[in-house]
């Protein structure tokens, strides 16, 4: 009869333990910045961990209307780069925390 508390305990107890990690890894996440630039540095652009963009640098040159496709292009390609880097290191944070669960879907 009570061995039926006494697990619920237990998983009371493990679901706490998951969400302090959790909001750790948030913290962590949101103190995280992530770079990414061109080859030749003339754009640049940082987020962080949680995918909120930070600062963008882009050489001035670059703003002539002459090389606003170029401009778009690498724009869009930093930009891309930056949320993929910061994907990534989220799910290698959260990883560890979502191994074992299971989960709908999975």
């Amino acid at each position: 009869m009570f061995g039926g508390m006494k697990d619920m305990g237990k998983m009371l107890k493990r679901a706490q333990e998951m969400r302090s990690t959790m909001k750790k890894i948030q913290k962590e996440l949101q103190e995280t910045e992530i770079s990414s630039e061109t080859a030749k540095g003339d754009i640049k652009v940082t987020i962080n961990g949680e995918m909120e963009f930070l600062s963008l640098s882009i050489d001035p040159e670059l703003l002539n209307p002459s090389n606003r496709k170029k401009l778009e292009s690498a724009l869009l390609d930093q930009l891309n780069k930056s949320i993929k880097k910061a994907k990534n290191l989220a799910s290698a944070k959260l990883g560890p925390m979502t191994e074992g669960l299971k989960l709908a879907g999975g």
